[in-house]
């Protein structure tokens, strides 16, 4: 598992958000959200970066 997936994962349990939830929040199915969170899978770069994927995650964190 690569850093950016366990940072997402931690990040999205923080934010007390589903899978489902979060993947719908950055605009992605649930089955997407699960590779990215495997490491199987890496967003797109013309859609999302890890970086703006992390940085949403951590301004839903800090709002709970």
């Amino acid at each position: 598992m690569t850093n950016f997936a366990k940072q997402l994962r931690t990040l999205r349990k923080q934010a007390g958000l589903t899978q489902a939830q979060a993947a719908a929040l950055i605009g992605v199915s649930p089955r997407q959200l699960w590779g990215y969170e495997a490491g199987t899978v890496h967003p797109p770069t013309h859609k999302d970066t890890d970086a703006g994927i992390i940085e949403l995650f951590q301004k839903l964190t800090k709002k709970n």
